[in-house]
């Protein structure tokens, strides 16, 4: 059973390969006659990122709480602020950004530009170049060694945007230093919910009034990375409980890579999610896989609705399934696209 079941996973990845290469891998290509549809290949699969909980065995990984302020919400924004905390030991500096600072950013954080000079709370600020500020960042983590980031809401925001910076300002293969992250929303959310205490909502300023009882300048780097640190220390946990909510800096790459590839295909598939083939989630899915409207229509053209059920089915380098396995969806797609 296990030599079956190894050569039909061998025959699917041999037609899957086959599928996405077209003619290119027959020998003696360079004497047929070809279209450029023949040879045209097919990208391989884009690894989904894989958000696993760091190893626990070791109890020797540095906690470094760090936050930072950006010029908007969006995930392309520029960075005005950065700052870590471990123990006593503290990193803070102001960054001088390109991108024009979103009122409602600017009031939340109180952080200004006039006339080329930042200022926070209306005093001057010595601010740096964003790739300043990130090699002054990592040689400070690296000082420390085996750094665990730590951040509020991190996983959705703060380990994006920061490794967001670090690989465009060509700095990606300093961040070995780091080994991951962890996010204290959701260890917040289960500390308070084994302790029966429901909070009204669970942002940072909540929790820390309501372990620490302290005001602070919130929206500022440091002193939300200083009140992060105090707030989760009060809980008196081991610092396996924070660590059961972190994940490794590798999925945060890998799902900015999956994010720019959504961004540059998912336009060509809006005949699909107009004409409701497929949902918008899948369409974003089929996109991120680094599949665009084209490259479906050539999976077609080379081998009909089997050649679209293996270009979805296709495996990425974990084992995981592509797009989907769901026939429902392919045979949706192949009615649409087939040629009428």
């Amino acid at each position: 059973r296990r030599r079956l079941n190894f050569g039909k996973r061998k025959s699917a990845v041999q037609k899957a390969n086959e599928l996405r290469e077209g003619i290119s891998y027959e020998s003696n290509i360079e004497s047929s006659t070809v279209s450029a549809a023949d040879i045209e290949l097919i990208p391989e699969p884009v690894d989904a990122p894989i958000f696993k909980t760091l190893p626990t065995d070791s109890t020797n990984r540095e906690m470094v709480y760090f936050d930072l302020e950006t010029t908007s919400l969006s995930k392309d924004c520029d960075l005005t602020q950065l700052a870590g905390v471990h123990c006593q030991n503290c990193f803070n500096q102001y960054i001088m950004s390109e991108k024009v600072i979103d009122a409602r950013a600017s009031d939340a954080t109180n952080i200004v530009i006039e006339d080329g000079k930042m200022l926070y709370n209306g005093r001057v600020v010595h601010t740096v170049t964003v790739a300043e500020c990130l090699t002054s960042f990592l040689d400070w983590c690296e000082n420390i060694e085996n750094v665990v980031l730590v951040a509020h809401n991190c996983k959705v925001f703060d380990s994006v945007r920061l490794i967001n910076h670090i690989n465009k300002a060509g700095l990606s293969h300093r961040i070995s230093c780091v080994s991951g992250f962890a996010d204290t929303l959701p260890f917040f959310k289960q500390y308070f919910k084994e302790k029966d205490d429901k909070l009204a909502n669970y942002k940072e300023s909540t929790i820390v009034a309501k372990l620490v009882g302290k005001a602070y300048s919130a929206h500022n780097a440091l002193e939300d990375s200083k009140m992060l640190q105090e707030a989760v220390n009060k809980t008196q946990v081991s610092k396996l409980a924070v660590l059961a909510h972190s994940f490794s800096t590798d999925a945060v790459v890998q799902s900015l890579v999956r994010d720019d590839n959504k961004n540059r295909n998912i336009d060509s598939l809006v005949q699909l999610t107009d004409n409701k083939i497929c949902s918008q989630t899948m369409a974003n899915k089929i996109a991120a896989s680094g599949l665009k409207l084209d490259h479906l229509k050539l999976a077609l053209e080379r081998n009909g609705e089997e050649g679209l059920q293996s270009l979805f089915g296709d495996k990425d380098s974990k084992g995981r399934v592509r797009v989907t396995a769901s026939k429902k969806i392919v045979k949706a797609v192949f009615e649409f696209l087939k040629p009428k």
